[in-house]
């Protein structure tokens, strides 16, 4: 579940988002073609999004799975990577500040990711024709609603991955240090018990 201090806190962020009309009207990326059908672009625009996902979560595990295993662990996060993680201000142009993912050293932050989702929606709804049927229309207005909420949700499971992530990281090489220290105890307890063997008439269990 969300912890109300982060889903309040992302709200805030994402409403402001979608009426400040931040967002580039075209994603350079997300191809649709004319002779598509309405149903096709909806398609083409939602398996695009599922693309966009799993990039930045890719790349957030690449980043946290190389940090945890550098000699300092989880500190250390380069500049560059640290500007890759932090969520661009609202007084920026997030058409520039959150790029493509085909971008090197793209901005993979939960504001980021819904950024990129809207710039999307706003390129799908420019290329639909004006034209449309009744039942084009219908099918327009029922996916619509979906899409808002398929993006809203995306952006705060994603959230709380980001979050989660570096966490789960610190705990794994917790519990690797643990079960080292755990094996030298066990070999210890052995070579014990040998000893105990190799000596069994000893007196004292002090040596002398």
């Amino acid at each position: 579940m969300f912890s109300n201090k982060l889903r309040n806190k992302l709200i805030g962020i994402f409403v402001c988002l979608l009426f400040a009309n931040i967002f580039s009207p075209a994603s350079a990326s997300l191809q649709l073609k004319p002779e598509m059908s309405v149903s096709q672009m909806y398609a083409t625009f939602l398996a695009h999004n599922n693309k966009i996902t799993n990039k930045f979560i890719d790349d957030l595990k690449k980043i946290h799975d190389l940090n945890a295993t550098s000699n300092n662990q989880l500190f250390n996060l380069s500049a560059t990577v640290q500007k890759r993680l932090a969520p661009p201000s609202l007084d920026l142009d997030l058409t520039t500040e959150c790029n493509d993912v085909t971008q090197e050293n793209f901005n993979i932050s939960p504001v980021c990711l819904y950024s990129l989702f809207n710039q999307n929606f706003k390129f799908l709804k420019s290329q639909l024709k004006a034209d449309l049927t009744e039942d084009e229309k219908e099918f327009i207005k029922q996916k619509d609603s979906e899409i808002s909420e398929i993006n809203f949700h995306t952006a705060m499971y994603y959230s709380e991955f980001f979050d989660a992530l570096p966490k789960y990281n610190e705990l794994t090489i917790l519990e690797s240090t643990m079960s080292s220290v755990r094996d030298k105890l066990l070999q210890m307890k052995l070579q014990a018990e040998i000893l105990k063997i190799k000596l069994p008439n000893a007196t004292s269990a002090e040596c002398t």
